[in-house]
């Protein structure tokens, strides 16, 4: 989870996160998060006296470091370095290398950070570092990694939004290649969609139209037996009343006088 120094360090920035619980870092044990919480305050005293040139060469160092974690797949570990760098950020300087700490550190902190929970499948928390990167610094490059975040995830109506966001990609070379592939990506899946649906569709319909001929036949032998029963039960209507007026002919008692 996010550290407390780490959430107010970018509330300068408007970035709005949760307030997190300490004993919830991770599901860390209690120990563990007091450990950590010693490093931080230890780091901070460290970099305290530290100049600005000397605090930039620590941050590069963090950096590479927790770059080569995360290439080794140690995420958690990753994560714990980029959330130290987060003590080392110095953006009370000069208007110039207050762009520098943010290009070079800041912005890279929160967009890794997205990365190591996206890769731990933790998406909820990967899904709020990436809009907090857009939100301070709309790169087309940030922009295009949380496409295919939500293309992974399979969130394609925020792929859309997404690859809309891009309108300059011509500006941008170095991306254009995975633009068009996203694109593409998206392109097929919703293709896909479309024929599975027009299949569905077109089982509904011959199912329909199956029912109906069936229903149609039925019709039409209902009809058929309609008309065999009304001659054989109308036949035998004029036999009976033949009979009964035979019967009563035959009847003495009709004719005797009384």
């Amino acid at each position: 989870m996010i550290e407390e120094e780490f959430i107010k360090l970018f509330q300068n920035n408007e970035v709005e996160l949760q307030t997190i619980d300490q004993k919830q870092i991770d599901q860390e044990s209690i120990q563990e998060a007091a450990l950590r919480k010693i490093r931080m305050k230890e780091l901070s005293i460290m970099l305290k006296d530290l100049s600005w040139d000397d605090r930039y060469e620590w941050l590069l160092y963090q950096k590479n470091k927790g770059n080569k974690l995360f290439y080794q797949q140690q995420y958690d570990r990753a994560i714990q370095v980029y959330q130290e760098m987060s003590q080392g950020l110095d953006l009370q300087n000069t208007q110039e290398r207050n762009e520098i700490m943010k290009q070079d550190f800041q912005y890279p902190i929160i967009f890794n950070l997205a990365l190591c929970y996206k890769k731990k499948k933790d998406y909820g928390k990967a899904s709020q570092f990436y809009d907090m990167v857009i939100k301070m610094h709309p790169s087309p490059r940030y922009i295009l990694r949380r496409g295919y975040f939500h293309f992974d995830i399979q969130e394609y109506d925020k792929v859309q939004s997404d690859l809309s966001l891009v309108t300059n990609i011509n500006e941008y070379p170095e991306l254009r290649e995975d633009y068009f592939e996203l694109k593409q990506k998206l392109s097929d899946v919703l293709r896909k969609d479309r024929e599975l649906y027009q299949r569905m569709f077109q089982q509904n319909s011959q199912s329909d139209d199956e029912q109906q001929i069936k229903l149609s036949r039925l019709d039409q032998l209902y009809e058929w037996c309609k008309n065999q029963f009304s001659r054989i039960f109308g036949c035998r209507k004029m036999f009976e009343d033949d009979e009964s007026e035979d019967d009563d002919e035959s009847d003495p008692k009709k004719f005797m006088e009384k």
